[in-house]
């Protein structure tokens, strides 16, 4: 989820005036390709990635899941989501 600050694509209706959803996915994408132990580390990269990239970002929430962790029992996924501000 991100917030941001600048409404002026909502006003002007022009694509060049808001974050890519195309963007934002290539951005995750190259951090998840980095090896990795801890999901914690993988969403701040990102976080961090996407305030880099686009300034108009005033929060980020971010949840990651991981599919069948290895910790036993019967769980799907282990989650974390983390919250990051400006």
């Amino acid at each position: 989820k991100l917030t941001v600050s600048d409404s002026s694509a909502a006003e002007s209706d022009d694509i060049d005036a808001t974050i890519s959803y195309a963007d934002v996915y290539e951005i995750i994408k190259r951090e998840m390709r980095v090896p990795s132990n801890l999901l914690e580390n993988v969403c701040n990269r990102i976080m961090k990635a996407l305030f880099a990239t686009f300034t108009s970002i005033e929060k980020i929430t971010i949840t990651l899941k991981k599919d069948t962790p290895p910790m036993g029992g019967d769980r799907l996924n282990a989650a974390v989501t983390m919250q990051a501000s400006r």
